[in-house]
């Protein structure tokens, strides 16, 4: 599970990485675009400037030569002839200046169609970058979906799992009482006195009608299989275990802690308990 959460996720990485790559060469090619846009207006205008001068320079060579011919009829043979010389001088130097607006625009046109097929390039790299956007939007949106999705799942599967331990947890918990019913064990420390009073002892022995169920806040509640010492408060010599127990499956040493306590070490669990469930301790011989 961990896997396809981390695949999804480089991949989601990615896309939104590529995405991102993308828009940024998008955006280039845009300021590229409209770079060049602004130059092609430019030589357009230009252009347009010098076929306008061309027009006026070749209007004014019309008018001229108009001009020529009425003079030619008009003035005498050797005037005429100076005049007219005086105007194909004039005409001839216009035509030059029409023959350099022609180069000029020869130039501006060659470079226009420079520009416009740099721009058409442009414009299909523009295009490609659109459907690449495009593309990339498309998987990160499914990428996005196929995660909501594996989300959606994850969380209902944790759900279930979660719920599933719970009740493991608790089913543990209930076996565990269970088995410490069956492995509990009961003490009691007190005098002989406090002993009567509660009901344990009868005179010098054991009572064997006590009933445990109406006196149970007097013993304390041990689990017997763990259970391996208790301490008493009062000498070892005052220390006497009303209830049987197997001898060598228990010792009575002195606290080494306190000369004024002893305790009572269990050597062998079940052979301690074997007998009884109980162990009623007197502390004062």
């Amino acid at each position: 599970m961990k896997r396809i959460v981390l695949s999804v996720l480089v991949l989601l990485t990615f896309a939104l990485t590529s995405c991102d790559n993308g828009t940024k060469e998008l955006t280039q090619s845009k300021a590229q675009i409209e770079s060049l846009q602004q130059e092609l207006t430019q030589y357009s205008t230009q252009f347009e400037d010098v076929n306008k001068q061309k027009q006026a320079l070749e209007a004014s060579v019309s008018e001229l030569a108009t001009s020529a011919n009425q003079l030619k009829l008009l003035l005498p043979n050797d005037p005429k002839k100076a005049y007219s010389n005086d105007i194909t001088g004039m005409i001839s130097g216009i035509k030059d200046k029409i023959e350099s607006q022609n180069a000029t625009i020869s130039k501006l046109q060659g470079e226009v169609s420079r520009l416009k097929s740099v721009l058409a390039e442009k414009e299909k790299a523009l295009t490609t970058a659109y459907k690449k956007i495009d593309s990339l939007t498309s998987a990160n949106e499914s990428l996005k979906k196929a995660n909501e999705k594996l989300l959606s799942d994850i969380a209902e599967v944790r759900k279930k799992a979660e719920a599933e331990v719970e009740a493991a947890q608790q089913k543990i918990r209930d076996l565990e009482g269970q088995l410490f019913i069956f492995s509990r064990a009961f003490y009691v420390v007190n005098n002989a006195g406090g002993l009567r009073k509660i009901g344990v002892l009868d005179g010098t022995k054991l009572n064997p009608a006590f009933n445990l169920n109406e006196n149970r806040d007097q013993f304390e509640v041990v689990d017997k299989n763990k259970t391996t010492e208790i301490v008493v408060a009062t000498t070892v010599k005052d220390v006497k275990l009303w209830t049987p127990h197997l001898k060598g499956s228990y010792e009575v040493v002195a606290d080494p802690t306190d000369p004024k306590k002893s305790i009572i070490k269990i050597l062998q669990n079940e052979e301690f308990w074997m007998m009884t469930n109980y162990l009623v301790v007197g502390n004062d011989g």
